[in-house]
């Protein structure tokens, strides 16, 4: 089974969609998501997207602070949109958990 970070396939469907239609970034989010199931040669998967609320900003309040003034892509919330619609498996999930695979010592917060 694929976890997949929707965060990132969503980014990239976007800005490279950035110029173009808002459709391109939603044919960018399932272009990318089939390349890498078929690459991947697994068709089970779960996309993980980060939900509204992140911890991190309160362990560290500076977290991503550098990146305040760096405008999103344009399509990020078509992006995020599309890979939430009916037939995509998405979680809504803190990102420790791609950690806690890779060192099951890392502690997930509650």
């Amino acid at each position: 089974m694929l976890l997949i970070d929707a965060d990132t396939l969503c980014y990239v469907a976007a800005i490279m969609a950035e110029g173009l239609d808002e459709s391109e970034a939603r044919f960018n989010v399932d272009k990318y998501l089939e390349d890498l199931l078929i690459d991947c040669n697994d068709f089970e998967y779960i996309c993980y997207l980060t939900g509204e609320s992140n911890f991190r900003y309160k362990v560290y309040p500076e977290y991503k602070a550098n990146r305040k003034d760096v405008p999103k892509p344009l399509y990020l919330p078509v992006a995020r949109h599309s890979i939430t619609r009916s037939g995509i498996k998405v979680k809504e999930h803190e990102a420790p958990l791609f950690n806690r695979a890779i060192d099951p010592s890392l502690h997930m917060p509650g």
